[in-house]
Order: structure tokens, then C-alpha cells, then sequence
């Protein structure tokens, strides 16, 4: 049988003293890319969902969390509200954590490529992940993707390398437990953990002994995922949304809905942007696959538990969210693969010439992913910060200013066909409830709504109304509270839906609700129905606030969020 692809019980020795040389080079390449993230860390444009990632956290401090699946990261990131600075500085701050999970789940690419193969074939596995496109310039972002990542890729290092023992297998539970907790599409790395335990037993010399180990294993981190979930509960806001209604909901969105290959367009990106990857990752699933089928092969269980590091790669034919960043998460273990094809590739050419060129094309996608709309987000968040000294209630797309209370939905594609197929307005509600004191505009859902931007309403028509009618512009992409009124014969009615302080601003005085009111003054308005009278026709403006600040900086050019 071919030796690129024979599984040995123990890690097998180098395959030749000259591979040092390669074995630099290849650790070279892995640190250039490393160095590319970290510069990548402080200079990439955040992406909305990382700002609802931490949006997360600062609601399980004011204990407002309501949903308990998909949420528990936020106990883990609690110590970032301790540090000095704004959301920006924030996320940056969770990004150094989620490069150092990265590189770790770099080094259980090759902890568990060697199980498999040479030194040098599983350094170019760890590089060929670390240089796809994809993961290059969201492999370190503040996601659920790199903690879930690395804790799983632990769990399938664990189940390959390390002896079977009743502690090895109770803290792959545990490690599992945890990511589950995190996100449940843990659920896509299931088939490979039970392809390896299936290969474990039919290797142990006492099979018994291994089931039994296996089974107290999964029966531990059951356990530790019921003790992990009601602690969830525990710390969350009364009311909070059953977590079976919530998966039901979710799996039926994310896998139920989906056509075949629903983001099949990024893949094909994908394809154009990483083809060297692409070709040492099916190269390895063709090596092994061929191998598996050689009649008389001895060492089929080996090679069939090889395989199914490539099963997630199949998630891609049904899961809705495939989205770049969700292929840091799924090529971690199909990069093991890559280390068959880097044997099969040492026999013609340099592995250390192939991990160069690898390196290279990653660096190329770190510098691509370079943009000047941090700077943008970076001013809009200090200037929302200096308008607003204290939290208060807003509008947006994805809880960009996590200190405070975001209200309505979550603007994500999932959800906005949510809220349009349900067809039932939300906002009006939501002012005279939750009293919002601004819109921040960073969604084409409010874009269309707001008239300064367009008329192509994404909300539902009676929603992007009451926007239109409640809020008027402040500074940049900020919306306040407020009314324009042109005044008319007689009385001209108005209604406020978010009760307040209001200063006016207006060439002369007027009268409201009877009483007259000088530009410049502060007016209590209730919420309800109201009047205005004036002698001029020229428009008059009630702003919310005390004479609310407006920052003297033009705001910044250019979209608020950079595309995938």
C-alpha cells in the first residue's frame, strides 16, 4: 500500500533528514500569515455581526439576554466591558483572543495531520488553512466561529491521538458540550467525532473497555451541557424564549428552507480566490479515497477514519449560512486532508516551494482585505458616544452601539424575511414602548426608509412611514427623534409616538398645544396627539433633547460596513 497514505498507531518519524530545511521554511509561512491576521486584527473593517457578537455580552450585564441558545459566549467575553474605550476597541480587543484560538487550532490541523503523515506534509496542511482566502480575512474574527473551532478541533485531536482513558474521553464531552453551548451548528463536526470513535473501537485491543469509556464520555458531556445551559438560564432576563422553539426555528431556517448548495456563488469565489488550496484539499480527499478502494487494502479502518475529516466539507451542499466566515469553521478539519496530497506532492515537487506560494497568495487576500471603512465606523461610533453621553434606546441594524439598547429586529437577511413574510409592523410600537431616541442608519432597510436616502422601502411600507414621520436628520447616518412640521391655516395637529424632552427650532415663536414657545426653549411632549400654531409657513423642527449636541466633524465619507 501506498505510504503517503498509511496510518500507523503513532505518529510517524520524518520521512528524511533533509526535510529541515522544508520544515523552516514551512513554519516561516505559517508565521507570515499569522502576522498578516494580527495586522489584519486592527486595521479590517468590523462586520455587523461582529457587532451583534458583542452586543450579547453587554446584555447579559444589564441582565437583558432573552434568548438562551447562541448566546452563551457572552460569559466568556464579560471582561471586555472592563477595558478602557468604545465597542471599536472592544471587538479589537476580542480579536487578538480569536487569532491566538486560531493559530491553536493551526497546531491541531497538524497535531492531528500527524497522526497520518510527515512533519513536513502536516506544517503545509496548518499553511494550507491559514491561507485560504476565506479564513484569511475571517479566520480571526469576532465570531462563533474561532472558540467553536478550536474547542472541536481539540475534541477530534483528542479522539485521535490520545489514549482512550475515561478523563481523555470526559473532556472531549466537556469540549464539546461547550461548543454546542456556543453555537449548534458544533452539530456539523458530530459525524467525524463518531467516525473516529467508531475507528478507536475497532483498533482497541479491549473493546469493551472502549465502549465503556466512550459512552461514560458522552454521557459526561451531556451532563455538562445540561449543567452549562441551566447556569445560562440562570443569568438571563425573566422570559427569555424556550431554546426547543428557538432550535426547531433555527435548523428549519438554516438546513430545512436551503436549496441545494444555497451559497453556491461564494463557493465558486472561493474557487477563483484559493485555487492551490482548493487543489491540495481535494487532492487529499482523492488520495485517501483511492486508497480506501485499493482491493486488498490492510489498512482500511485507518484511511476511513482519514476520510471523515473531510465530512463537513458536505455542509456546504445544504446549510443556508455558508458564508465566508463559516469556512474557518468548516475547513479546519478537511485541512488534515491536505497532508496525503502534500506526501503525494513531495515525490515531484518541493513542499517547501508549495507552502512559499501558499503563504504568498494568503498574504495577497490580507492586503485585499485592507479598507478605510474602520476609520468610518470608528468616527460614526465616537460621534453616536459624544451626541449621547449616557445610554439610551436606538434603532439600527445590528446593535452597533452594544452599551446601549438596541431595539427591534436584528437586520440580518434571516430575520428581515422573517419580519417580511410575517407582515406585521413593528415600529410604531416600538417608539411609544421603548421610547428609542435615534436611528442610526447603517442597513439598507433604514436607508430606504429615511427620505434623505431613498424610496425603495425594505421595511414594510407602514414602518418605514412612521420612521419618516418620527425622526429626523442629526448628524452623518444619525437619525434623532423628532418631528418637521409645516405649519398651516388654523391649528395643524401632529402626534408624538416618543415621549420627551424636545427643543425647538424655528425662525419665530410659536404656539403648542396653546402655549407659546420660543425658538431655543425645551418643551415636554407626551406621547399622543398635539398642535401646533404659527404665523409663518416656514417649516419648524422639534429635535429630542436639550439642545442635543452635534459633533463640529463632517461626518466620514463611504458605507459604514465593508462586503463579504
Amino acid at each position: 500500500m501506498d505510504s503517503s497514505v498509511t496510518a500507523s498507531p503513532e505518529p510517524v518519524p520524518n520521512a528524511r533528514a533533509a526535510g529541515l530545511p522544508a520544515g523552516y521554511v514551512l513554519l516561516a509561512a505559517l508565521l507570515c500569515c499569522v502576522v498578516m491576521q494580527a495586522w489584519l486584527v486592527f486595521t479590517q473593517p468590523i462586520n455587523w455581526d461582529e457587532f451583534r457578537f458583542l452586543a450579547d455580552v453587554h446584555q447579559l450585564e444589564r441582565r437583558e439576554l432573552t434568548w438562551p441558545i447562541q448566546t452563551f459566549h457572552a460569559h466568556l467575553f464579560g471582561w471586555l466591558l472592563w477595558l478602557p474605550g468604545n465597542e471599536i476597541d472592544q471587538i479589537i480587543a476580542a480579536r487578538v483572543v480569536m487569532l491566538a484560538l486560531e493559530c491553536g487550532t493551526a497546531a491541531l490541523i497538524y497535531r492531528c495531520a500527524r497522526r497520518f503523515a510527515s512533519t513536513e506534509a502536516s506544517l503545509l496542511a496548518a499553511v494550507c488553512y491559514l491561507s485560504f482566502s476565506y479564513v484569511m480575512q475571517h479566520g480571526a474574527s469576532f465570531r462563533y466561529d474561532p472558540p467553536v473551532t478550536f474547542l472541536l478541533m481539540s475534541a477530534l485531536s483528542l479522539m485521535t491521538l490520545a489514549q482512550l482513558r475515561i478523563r481523555t474521553t470526559m473532556l472531549i464531552g466537556a469540549l464539546v458540550a461547550v461548543a454546542a453551548m456556543i453555537t449548534i451548528k458544533s452539530v456539523f463536526y458530530v459525524p467525524t467525532l463518531a467516525a473516529l470513535a467508531w475507528w478507536r473501537m475497532v483498533g482497541a485491543d479491549d473493546r469493551s473497555l472502549a465502549w465503556r469509556n466512550l459512552a461514560l464520555g458522552g454521557a459526561f458531556g451531556g451532563v455538562t451541557l445540561a449543567a452549562l445551559y441551566g447556569f445560562h438560564v440562570a443569568s438571563m432576563a425573566p422570559g427569555h424564549a424556550a431554546a426547543q422553539d428557538l432550535i426547531a426555528a433555527t435548523t428549519s431556517k438554516a438546513i430545512g428552507q436551503s436549496n441545494i448548495m444555497p451559497q453556491a456563488y461564494l463557493l465558486r469565489r472561493s474557487l477563483l480566490l484559493s485555487p492551490l488550496n482548493w487543489a491540495i484539499l481535494v487532492g487529499g480527499i482523492v488520495v485517501v479515497a483511492r486508497a480506501i478502494a485499493r482491493p486488498g487494502v490492510q489498512d482500511r479502518s485507518n484511511l476511513i477514519a482519514m476520510a471523515s475529516f473531510a465530512l463537513p466539507l458536505a455542509t456546504l451542499i445544504f446549510y443556508r449560512n455558508a458564508f465566508p466566515y463559516y469556512y474557518a469553521f468548516m475547513l479546519a478539519p478537511v485541512a488534515v486532508l491536505a497532508a496525503p496530497a502534500a506526501e503525494a506532492i513531495s515525490k515531484r515537487w518541493r513542499l517547501e516551494v508549495v507552502g512559499a506560494l501558499l503563504a504568498a497568495i494568503g498574504l495577497v487576500h490580507g492586503f485585499l482585505a485592507i479598507s478605510p471603512v474602520l476609520a468610518t465606523q470608528r468616527a460614526t461610533v465616537d460621534a453616536v458616544h459624544s451626541i449621547f453621553r449616557e445610554p439610551v434606546a436606538y434603532i439600527d441594524r445590528c446593535s452597533m452601539i452594544g452599551s446601549s439598547r438596541k431595539q427591534g429586529i436584528f437586520m440580518s437577511s434571516w430575520n428581515t424575511e422573517v419580519y417580511r413574510a410575517e407582515g406585521k409592523p413593528i415600529m410604531r410600537g416600538i417608539l411609544v414602548s421603548q421610547r428609542p431616541a435615534y436611528v442610526l442608519v447603517n442597513s439598507p432597510m433604514l436607508e430606504a426608509a429615511l427620505p434623505r436616502i431613498g424610496n425603495d422601502n425594505r421595511l414594510l411600507p407602514e414602518d418605514a412611514q412612521v420612521l419618516r414621520g418620527n425622526f429626523i436628520h442629526h448628524w452623518g447616518p444619525v437619525w434623532v427623534a423628532g418631528k418637521r412640521l409645516v405649519p398651516g391655516e388654523g391649528l395643524t395637529p401632529f402626534e408624538v409616538l416618543i415621549a420627551g424632552d424636545y427643543t425647538l427650532e424655528a425662525a419665530e415663536a410659536v404656539m403648542i398645544d396653546g402655549k407659546p414657545v420660543a425658538p431655543g426653549m425645551v418643551i415636554r411632549l407626551d406621547a399622543g396627539q398635539h398642535s401646533l400654531a404659527a404665523s409663518s409657513r416656514e417649516p419648524v423642527l422639534l429635535r429630542w433633547g436639550d439642545h442635543l449636541h452635534r459633533p463640529r466633524s463632517a461626518p466620514p465619507p463611504g458605507e459604514l460596513f465593508a462586503p463579504f
